[in-house]
């Protein structure tokens, strides 16, 4: 998808921290991308946030 369009930000909303765990081999900085379930509202528009700040 990055190879399409270089400005796509994605992150992993999940709750399974084992799935993350796999993914980390191959994903350096997961921790950067990553929303853990549960999450308050709130919490969640700081982190989305956060991603796009850091983008630009």
């Amino acid at each position: 998808m990055k190879n399409m369009n270089s400005t796509l930000l994605f992150c992993f909303i999940t709750a399974n921290k084992e799935f993350i765990e796999h993914l980390r081999k191959s994903i350096q900085e997961i921790d950067k991308i990553v929303i853990y379930k549960s999450i308050l509202l709130s919490e969640l528009r700081r982190k989305v946030n956060s991603l796009l700040s850091e983008k630009n």
